[in-house]
């Protein structure tokens, strides 16, 4: 479908000369500042993005959510871009990217933070995923757009490989991340236990202290 209905944008290259000037190094991406913030920033909104792949599940866990309906309901994300992405992607070329990039972002926030302001359950979760998935569903293909618009022309792919090096890296960090600050909430839950039962309560308020700043922290 792409080789027969996408239209090539990159004009054909010429034979090369003698008197051409010298294909640029690919370290260039790495040295534009602009892209490196925008890189740095699309790091940290797939940051939350990728909590769904440990920490979304040990907190599903925690509030009771067997692993048969975690897979059920966790299915959702694909079922969601399944049925949406096509008509998504043409919608959101009505506005401006950067406020479709804020959206998204914004949209991850609440999901992932919805269970956390409201008592947990399977619908909670659910309605949950499927708005932070509208949320990638923004972000997926505004991103590399935007990356594209940013690369001299002879540069698209470096570009483009600079961006995924972002989020690829956040896929490797995301779930360390995410089980970090949930070992810490887990260690202040203990703590503030032992304070309140006045057991142990000078290593009990250090610990909380600590777990308190790691957390916030990360």
């Amino acid at each position: 479908i792409v080789r027969l209905r996408v239209p090539e944008t990159l004009a054909p290259r010429a034979a090369p000369s003698a008197t051409d000037a010298p294909r640029p190094s690919l370290w260039v991406p790495y040295s534009d500042g602009v892209l490196l913030s925008f890189v740095a920033l699309v790091f940290l909104v797939a940051l939350v993005f990728h909590q769904g792949s440990v920490a979304l599940a040990l907190d599903m866990r925690a509030h009771g959510i067997p692993p048969q309906l975690f897979g059920a309901i966790i299915a959702l994300n694909g079922a969601v871009i399944v049925l949406l992405q096509p008509f998504a992607t043409v919608f959101v070329q009505r506005f401006d990217r950067s406020h479709v990039l804020a959206a998204g972002g914004l949209l991850a926030g609440v999901g992932y933070g919805l269970p956390g302001l409201v008592p947990a359950s399977a619908p909670v979760y659910a309605v949950s995923i499927a708005i932070w998935t509208l949320g990638e569903m923004a972000v997926a293909p505004v991103a590399p757009a935007v990356i594209a618009d940013l690369a001299p022309v002879e540069l698209r792919g470096s570009y483009q490989g600079a961006y995924q090096l972002g989020w690829g890296g956040s896929t490797f960090v995301a779930p360390m991340l995410g089980a970090f600050v949930l070992g810490a909430f887990f260690v202040m839950s203990i703590s503030a236990f032992y304070v309140l039962r006045g057991r142990h309560r000078d290593f009990a308020e250090k610990s909380f202290t600590l777990a308190l700043i790691l957390a916030t922290v990360t």
